[in-house]
């Protein structure tokens, strides 16, 4: 039995998305980033592979907990997306 829901394997649970040249969040010039998603079982972790290189710039992956559940059906850090923001 798997101890995740089968949407961690799913791209629909995540936003994968870049600043745009305004290096700012949430403004018109942010361009989604296409990825896939690998999930382990045994180590619970999800890995978001891209095709190509990231650009240089600020990077956020969102994680969206409507859509991360365990198998008892509760949702990622208790119904908040996890929001992570890095740079390149």
């Amino acid at each position: 039995m798997r101890a995740y829901a089968p949407a961690a394997e799913t791209p629909g649970s995540y936003v994968f998305e870049h600043s745009g040249p305004d290096r700012l969040f949430n403004t018109a010039d942010d361009p989604a980033i296409a990825f896939t998603v690998a999930f382990d079982q045994a180590t619970n972790v999800a890995t978001l592979t891209t095709a190509s290189p990231l650009a240089q710039g600020d990077v956020r992956v969102t994680m969206l907990a409507s859509a991360l559940v365990d198998r008892a059906g509760r949702q990622l850090i208790g119904g908040l997306n996890d929001v992570r923001t890095f740079s390149m």
